[in-house]
């Protein structure tokens, strides 16, 4: 749950950074546009993209997670022992 809580907070990170990297003050880019300043709709566009995607991957890993806690009755995920442990090298 951990690992799910995480992508979420990152995904939502990366949400917020996306709509003040399109923050401008201006009028909504609907046709006829109009000689004043226009606000960016791309920006909006990428943010809710992106919003939809989380919400998908976010399904997807509760529904492993669920998964997983149905097959071994326990949320903790254990260590690699193939994989280095501690900082030591694997042989390599």
């Amino acid at each position: 749950m951990r690992v799910v809580l995480g992508i979420v907070l990152i995904s939502q990170t990366a949400v917020l950074t996306l709509i003040a990297s399109g923050l401008t003050r201006g009028a909504a880019p609907i046709y006829p546009l109009t000689d004043e300043r226009v606000s960016d709709p791309l920006s909006q566009a990428m943010a809710l993209t992106a919003i939809v995607i989380t919400f998908a991957v976010t399904t997807f890993l509760l529904a492993l997670a669920y998964r997983s806690w149905l097959l071994t009755r326990d949320d903790d995920v254990e260590d690699d022992v193939g994989g280095r442990v501690d900082g030591q090298e694997d042989g390599s």
